[in-house]
């Protein structure tokens, strides 16, 4: 179990809210509190080993289930028709083979040459530095995973497809029609974002707890 010791603490009594604080109580006075971490330091060490192979093996995942999703749209629906399950329903859901040479979702096209750098430099970056991440939080590990995974599924489409373009089939009418591997990075930037906003919600509330027992 971690003990932390903070001197020059104004209150008495603080909470912190977070997955692996407890309350701050003061035990040497209203000069220092004492900080108890409720987390052993090594069950905080398992999650963070535990961390690259799950972003290596949810990236495979995403990865093989991209590519075989693209082998089988490849082999089944011409380029530039489509086909639904439920012609009733066609506009709601179908899928529709294009390519596309730009970013996610069609945007910024012609620069397949440059979106194959800038996913090459996103696979390695994460794999160099995922440790940097709090990835002992299960959100982390999922959201690189994903980000890894869809990442590397476009990344192949760009080096064997004619001018660096990815296969796209998704189409559900009022959005531009897209693919797994797209699918897939946008949720895990969203599972990051979640988690610099709760951390960035949870320090106000600390700065908010802080003022208000220094005020009392």
């Amino acid at each position: 179990m971690s003990t932390r010791v903070f001197s020059q603490c104004r209150n008495e009594r603080l909470l912190l809210v977070g997955p692996e604080w407890g309350t701050i109580e003061s035990s040497l006075g209203h000069k220092r509190c004492i900080l108890i971490n409720t987390q052993s330091d090594d069950a905080l060490r398992a999650k963070r080993r535990l961390a690259f192979p799950t972003i290596l093996g949810l990236a495979a995942v995403v990865f093989a289930l991209d590519q075989t999703t693209k082998y089988f749209v490849l082999q089944y629906i011409p380029a530039g028709t489509s086909w639904s399950l439920w012609p009733g329903l066609a506009r709601l859901f179908q899928l529709t083979h294009i390519t596309n040479s730009g970013a996610a979702f069609g945007s910024f096209s012609n620069l397949g040459q440059f979106f194959k750098l800038v996913a090459v430099i996103v696979i390695l970056a994460i794999f160099f530095f995922y440790n940097r991440f709090p990835v002992e939080w299960i959100g982390v590990r999922v959201g690189l995973g994903l980000i890894v995974g869809g990442a590397m599924g476009n990344l192949l489409d760009r080096f064997v497809r004619p001018d660096a373009a990815v296969v796209d089939f998704i189409d559900i009418g009022f959005w531009p029609i897209f693919n797994i591997a797209d699918s897939c990075i946008v949720i895990g930037v969203c599972l990051l974002a979640y988690y610099l906003w709760t951390q960035e919600n949870q320090r106000q509330g600390e700065a908010l707890q802080l003022k208000h027992e220094g005020e009392l």
